[in-house]
């Protein structure tokens, strides 16, 4: 399902996309046979893929209707926000920004929020990001619910000298950034709020 799932980005980014969630994939299994989730979770976790996957096909054949939406949905807005819904009643948050602002980095962000037309709780809702990340390197992030399962999936984040990063808190993250896997070009702020741009108009919203 990845290769038609990949069809609703733009062509330049689906190499890298789909290398991020195959990896995903592959920690996932990788992350149950070495015990660190159970049958169950790692189960929960290949449904969000799937479920993820289920939706980018219908982003890609324009099937997905708008239930809500933050703006007005014009081109030269910054930031939009938008709820949208399958046939099915599977519902997912899309957050586009073209450009780093006060509320975050520039980037594309999908988040499943209903399954079948229920509420999916936070620790099994699965989150697919394309950040420009402030320092400014290019990353694909794939987030798998609450944090305690990410971590046990991906692993811990950690300097070169093996030191895991800290929040400000103190708080430990996952290594669900995938790095190196977008075009360089993408560095560029113009070329990433462009490709925003080219992933608005092929959605159609």
């Amino acid at each position: 399902m990845l290769p038609e799932a990949m069809k609703a980005l733009p062509a330049s980014i689906r190499p890298g996309v789909r290398d991020a969630l195959e990896r995903s994939l592959d920690r996932i299994r990788t992350s149950m046979n070495e015990g660190r989730v159970s049958c169950d979770e790692a189960e929960a976790a290949l449904e969000m893929v799937r479920e993820m996957s289920e939706a980018l096909v219908d982003l890609a054949g324009h099937r997905l209707t708008v239930v809500e939406r933050s703006g007005s949905g014009d081109e030269q807005q910054n930031v939009d926000v938008v709820r949208l819904r399958a046939s099915d009643r599977d519902e997912l948050v899309l957050v586009t920004r073209k450009e780093a602002d006060a509320t975050g980095e520039a980037r594309i962000s999908l988040r499943m929020v209903k399954d079948d037309g229920e509420e999916i709780p936070s620790r099994y809702r699965l989150g697919l990001r394309l950040d420009l990340e402030r320092r400014g390197s290019p990353s694909v992030d794939v987030q798998f619910g609450e944090s305690s399962l990410d971590k046990r999936i991906h692993g811990l984040w950690r300097y070169p000298d093996g030191q895991p990063v800290l929040t400000s808190s103190g708080a430990q993250l996952a290594d669900h950034h995938f790095r190196g896997v977008l075009p360089a070009s993408l560095v560029d702020p113009a070329e990433f709020g462009a490709l925003v741009s080219a992933f608005r108009s092929s959605a159609g919203l």
